[in-house]
């Protein structure tokens, strides 16, 4: 069962704090002892400068309904550098009420085949997937396999053993054009923490590293269910086969 993001269902946000999603999602190696199921520590002081009235949130509402596409663009590539979830973009939340009509400029806007497209793709394949097809095969893989190679907090992802958000849906979809890609990571340890009450015992329950979803991901382009053991340790020889057959 797909657990809830903290940010979905902060008390602080129900109450209108709709400027917390604008920061970015902490950075460096996460320790045990840093997992935390409040929001990391630079977004934290935003809460306290963000008046929680309706007035304040109708007036960021505003601010972003009155944007045009081309600052929509520049806000979702802002917040893609930053680490911010899709659904915790306000720009995000913003394009994806526009509509199918804006799909040939997001399309048109994906220069960069790497995370700072991210948010612009993913609003692109939400909107106007006829137009999503557009973007060049390579590019989609290049700038969602980025996107979880750089990825600070992997809320973004999902957890490998209980659900994918669409994020990693959208790379698998990409089928064996995003193995290699992803292959490449299967070597990368740098742990995978996530934030959230839920999330975070899971994430102390299971450890996981880039290379985990990494592996997950290829299990499910393969169409294979996986069994994802607890202990990184079992877990890094199951990965190893796979690693094994990788070209070098």
């Amino acid at each position: 069962m797909k657990l809830n993001s903290v940010i979905r269902v902060c008390p602080v946000m129900a109450c209108g704090v709709f400027l917390l999603v604008m920061a970015s999602c902490g950075g460096g190696r996460v320790s045990d002892a840093q997992q935390t199921t409040q929001p990391p520590a630079n977004i934290q002081p935003l809460v306290k400068q963000v008046d929680d009235g309706q007035e304040k949130r109708r007036a960021v509402e505003a601010q972003y309904k009155a944007m045009q596409i081309p600052d929509l663009i520049r806000n979702l590539e802002a917040d893609s550098t930053k680490d911010v979830e899709p659904y915790n973009s306000l720009a995000y939340r913003e394009i994806i009420t526009r509509g199918a009509g804006v799909g040939r400029e997001l399309a048109a806007a994906i220069q960069n085949p790497n995370r700072q497209s991210f948010l612009t793709l993913i609003a692109l394949r939400s909107v106007n997937k006829e137009a999503y097809e557009t973007v060049d095969s390579k590019t989609r893989v290049a700038v969602l396999v980025d996107a979880l190679r750089t990825s600070k907090y992997f809320n973004t992802w999902g957890l490998p053993h209980a659900y994918w958000e669409d994020s990693a849906k959208a790379i698998i979809e990409q089928g064996r054009a995003a193995s290699e890609p992803l292959k490449s990571l299967l070597a990368d340890k740098r742990p995978a923490p996530v934030w959230g009450s839920e999330e975070v015992a899971e994430y102390q329950k299971y450890k996981y590293r880039v290379c985990d979803y990494a592996w997950a991901l290829l299990a499910a382009i393969d169409g294979n269910k996986l069994q994802i053991p607890s202990d990184p340790a079992q877990r890094d020889q199951l990965i190893s086969a796979i690693d094994s057959q990788s070209p070098k």
